[in-house]
């Protein structure tokens, strides 16, 4: 404001603003966090102390947040194969890029900033445990969304070796033996 004879007071005069976001009648500031993506057309008017008033019009475009999902990951083993994606709507199109704004990927992991496909083997050396990261997208409008995971990686598996051997059976058949013998008498 300039002119007028201070305090001032402030009020919208016509139009509506944005859910979420209110006007201090004191000093004209606009806070809050809209709820809903849109144009909204408003007019503030400032009334001074002796009563003139003053009206000004205003239009602001609050773009929709940018929402990136899933909201969880699921876990791995050490040395297997991983491969998720993460995704994202809302915002200004086009999305600058995915990428890791806190925290760490497990070793051996990472991330496409075009496709979001966090992929890539854990190897055997990865540390047992939870890695917490946070995967951030950026829009065209310089607007971000950071969304929170979480990966498990547990020991690697057993190893496994199948083998078949077939069972063995021997069957063995041995004849009854006769001895007959015949022993000539002596004579003495």
């Amino acid at each position: 404001t300039s002119g007028g004879t201070p305090p001032f007071t402030f009020a919208v005069a016509s139009g509506s603003l944005p859910p979420g976001v209110t006007l201090n009648t004191s000093t004209g500031t606009l806070t809050g966090t809209p709820s809903s993506a849109g144009s909204y057309n408003f007019s503030v008017q400032g009334t001074d102390s002796s009563g003139s008033t003053f009206t000004q019009p205003y239009s602001i475009t609050i773009n929709s947040a940018i929402v990136i999902s899933p909201s969880s990951l699921p876990s791995t083993n050490q040395g297997d194969y991983y491969n998720q994606t993460v995704s994202s709507s809302g915002g200004t199109l086009p999305y600058v890029g995915f990428t890791i704004s806190s925290g760490s990927l497990p070793s051996g992991l990472g991330i496409n900033p075009v496709t979001g496909v966090i992929s890539g083997t854990t190897s055997m050396t990865t540390t047992v445990g939870t890695y917490n990261f946070s995967v951030r997208q950026t829009d065209a409008a310089a607007a971000t969304a950071d969304q929170p995971y979480s990966i498990v990686v547990g020991p690697a598996g057993p190893t496994t070796s199948t083998s078949t051997v077939p069972p063995t059976t021997s069957t063995s058949t041995v004849p009854p033996t006769t001895s007959t013998s015949t022993v000539p008498p002596t004579t003495s």
